[in-house]
C-alpha cells in the first residue's frame, strides 16, 4: 500500500509548473487526450479549488492507467470523495461498479446516498430518483470520453462504445419500469436532473419508434411545465432528422468531415420555430437569419 502511495505521489509531481489559477478545463483537456499522469498532477493542484472535481478526475485517471495496481488507491479517494456531505457519486455504478463489490465499496454507497438525501430533501421518491441519476451517469459513459468532445470522427465500434450500447439497452429497460410504475418523471417529484437523465436515455435510442413512443408524453409534460421545454424540442428534431426531414428547432448538429466543422442539420424556417417555441413559454436562442 505504502509502495503504491509513493508511486502516486512521483505522478503528482510531474506537472508542478502548473499555474494554480488554471481552471478544471485543462485537467478535462488532459483527461480527454489520455494524459493521465498529467490530469493527475493538474486535478491535486486544484483540490483546495474543488476537492470533489478532483477526486473524481484522480479515480478516472487511475482507472486508465492501472485499475489492479490502483485499486486500494482508488477506494481510498472515492471514501475521500463521500466524506464531503456535499458530494454523492451518482456516477460510480457506471465508472467504479467492479471496484465498490466489497465491504469497502458497499460503505461508500451507502454514504453517497445518504450525501444524496441530505442534499435533496424534498425530493418524493429519493431512492428512485437516485437509480435515475445512475441511468444518466451510463447513458453519458463514453459519449463524454469518446463522443463528440474529442474524438467523434472515430467508428463507434469499439469496446468501449459496445459497453455504451449495453448500457443504453439496460438503461430502456429500467426507464420503462419506473415510467410503468411511477409515470415519467418530472421535474418537481425526481428532480430536474432526473427527468433530464430520463430524456437523454430515450434521446439515445436508436430505434426511432421507442423516440416516438415517448414524444407525446415528452410533449404533454413541457407544455405543463412539468419538464424543460428543450426536452421536447431536442427529441423532436432527433426524430425528423432520423427521418430524413427538416428540424424544427436547430438542435441538431453533425460533424463534417471534409470540413473538420460542427454544423447544424438543415432547419425550417425561423417563423414556423419562433412560433412553436412560444407555444410553450420559450423564446428562441438563436436569431433571425
Amino acid at each position: 500500500m505504502k509502495t503504491k502511495f509513493l508511486s502516486l505521489l512521483f505522478v503528482i509531481t510531474v506537472c508542478t509548473s502548473y499555474a494554480q489559477e488554471d481552471s478544471f478545463q485543462k485537467v478535462l483537456d488532459l483527461y480527454y487526450n489520455c494524459q493521465y499522469k498529467e490530469a493527475i498532477a493538474k486535478a491535486h493542484l486544484l483540490e483546495k479549488e474543488d476537492m470533489g472535481s478532483a477526486y473524481y478526475y484522480i479515480t478516472l485517471s487511475l482507472v486508465e492507467l492501472d485499475p489492479v495496481y490502483y485499486k486500494d488507491t482508488i477506494l481510498s479517494f472515492l471514501e475521500k470523495y463521500v466524506s464531503d456531505t456535499s458530494n454523492y457519486g451518482s456516477f460510480m455504478e457506471a465508472y467504479f461498479s467492479d471496484f465498490l463489490k466489497c465491504e469497502r465499496g458497499d460503505k461508500i454507497k451507502k454514504k453517497s446516498f445518504d450525501n444524496f438525501c441530505k442534499n435533496s430533501p424534498k425530493l418524493k421518491y429519493p431512492e428512485i430518483s437516485y437509480k435515475i441519476y445512475e441511468m444518466g451517469q451510463k447513458d453519458q459513459w463514453h459519449r463524454s470520453r469518446d463522443g463528440w468532445y474529442f474524438d467523434c470522427r472515430k467508428a463507434k465500434d469499439s469496446i468501449n462504445w459496445i459497453k455504451q450500447k449495453q448500457f443504453d439497452s439496460s438503461n430502456l429497460v429500467d426507464l420503462e419500469k419506473i415510467v410503468d410504475q411511477y409515470g415519467w418523471p418530472t421535474d418537481n417529484i425526481f428532480g430536474k436532473n432526473a427527468s433530464f437523465s430520463c430524456f437523454f436515455i430515450i434521446q439515445h435510442q436508436k430505434d426511432v419508434k421507442i423516440q416516438e413512443k415517448y414524444l407525446p408524453i415528452i410533449d404533454s409534460l413541457a407544455k405543463l411545465k412539468k419538464i424543460d421545454a428543450w426536452d421536447y424540442f431536442m427529441l423532436k428534431d432527433r426524430i425528423l432528422i432520423t427521418k430524413g426531414e427538416k428540424q424544427l428547432f436547430g438542435t441538431q448538429s453533425y460533424f463534417d468531415k471534409e470540413t473538420g466543422e460542427t454544423k447544424r442539420y438543415p432547419q425550417v424556417d425561423y417563423e414556423t420555430m419562433e412560433r412553436i417555441m412560444l407555444e410553450y413559454g420559450v423564446k428562441p436562442k438563436q436569431k433571425k437569419q
